[in-house]
């Protein structure tokens, strides 16, 4: 599995119906030939032919592209569209030119000069690309026609989210998942480069128009003063609020260093005596099962600040040979709480976090239990299966 948040390719029968906006894709923008590639059964690092207009029948029964490869395999994985006519230039501002194709050996192809490649989101499958080539008009491609065929490339993207969907709405859940987790990026990024920027500076400001006041100029100081700790202050919220939504320390050191830093902050905050402890033999591991495990430690953590009254918790993840073993337990009041003023005890609220990580986890081929802690207080668990290279089972 490649470290992205991609779903596994499935095998889906999408019918005669591609076959037709194919047809149409061609016609939308008078060319001669056009395709449209989808990851492959086997694997989705290699795309195949799915339906085809115009291009002949042993090309289209062969025809193999690995992503990163020119000229299908590189829009897939760069989720970025290519026109290029005769003269083998880009047309449009923002697209980037790639190498020609070339001609694969053993192996039926053909020559084109002009062409546009569009990327298309398939659910759990990663993405596809739509082909055309070889138009009608002796100007070549223009950049209306790139807009048209992407344009047309999102409505092929629903129909295959359909079929995708009757099958399973795993691929659709998993894809909203995805969809949160990069608009948490793109927040926490935000927050940190813009909004961080601006208190900074802000900051900096401050502290020159200090050094020119005079001594005697004390209440003004103060107040100087009293606004630079409310920034200050300002600042340090930005940061946990941008580390909550997405931490930069998992992208750029790993879930160790990630992982540490969560338990660091939940002392900090609270004087909660946090233990992390990795055992076995760690490895790499794919970026969707890094951010599902902080999740759920970051999860886990938070209701034991909020609800367990707790003094110690402890995090242990073990690296086994086919699974990865994630524990975490405190020493709080557990999953009952103490007779209410009636009498009558009351059972902890349900997490809707929770609800939401076991769902994650549930897709990764895993499991999430909530029990009881020995001596006392919560433990949660969780176990996601792996292949002996270190990827989930199910991927």
């Amino acid at each position: 599995m490649s470290a992205n948040n991609e779903l596994p390719a499935v095998s889906l029968d999408f019918g005669p119906s591609l076959e037709s906006l194919v047809e149409l894709a061609r016609r939308l923008v008078r060319s001669r030939r056009a395709s449209l590639m989808l990851p492959g059964r086997d694997t989705a690092e290699e795309l195949h032919v799915a339906a085809a207009s115009g291009l002949p029948a042993d090309i289209a029964s062969s025809a193999r592209v690995r992503l990163g490869d020119p000229v299908s395999g590189i829009v897939a994985q760069t989720r970025r569209p290519l026109l290029v006519n005769e003269r083998g230039r880009p047309v449009g501002r923002g697209l980037s030119a790639a190498p020609r194709p070339t001609r694969p050996a053993r192996r039926p192809s053909y020559r084109t000069g002009s062409f546009i490649s569009v990327p298309v989101p398939v659910l759990g499958m990663g993405y596809g690309v739509l082909n055309v080539a070889d138009p009608v008009r002796r100007r070549g491609f223009g950049r209306d026609d790139l807009e048209s065929l992407q344009s047309f490339a999102g409505h092929i993207a629903h129909e295959l989210a359909f079929v995708h969907g009757q099958h399973s709405d795993a691929g659709l859940r998993w894809r909203v998942i995805q969809a949160q987790e990069e608009e948490r990026r793109r927040i926490a990024r935000e927050l940190h480069d813009e909004a961080g920027h601006a208190l900074a500076a802000a900051i900096f400001h401050i502290d020159l128009e200090k050094v020119k006041l005079p001594n005697e100029a004390g209440p003004a100081q103060e107040a100087l003063h009293e606004a630079r700790e409310t920034l200050m202050q300002c600042t340090a919220m930005l940061h946990d609020i941008a580390f909550a939504l997405r931490p930069r320390i998992l992208d750029d050191l790993g879930l160790r260093a990630a992982l540490r830093s969560l338990a660091s902050r939940a002392r900090a905050s609270s004087g909660l005596e946090v233990t992390l402890t990795i055992a076995g033999e760690e490895r790499p591991l794919p970026e969707v099962l890094e951010l599902a495990l902080f999740r759920v430690v970051q999860e886990a953590l938070t209701n034991v600040l909020k609800h367990a009254r707790a003094s110690a918790a402890s995090v242990l993840l073990r690296y086994e040979s086919t699974r990865l073993v994630l524990v975490v337990a405190d020493n709080g009041v557990g999953l009952r709480q103490p007779a209410a003023a009636d009498g009558a005890s009351a059972l902890a609220r349900p997490s809707l976090g929770l609800g939401g990580l076991r769902e994650r986890v549930v897709m990764l081929g895993g499991t999430l239990e909530v029990g009881a802690a020995s001596p006392g207080g919560t433990q949660l668990t969780v176990t996601l299966p792996l292949d002996l290279d270190g990827t989930p089972t199910n991927c």
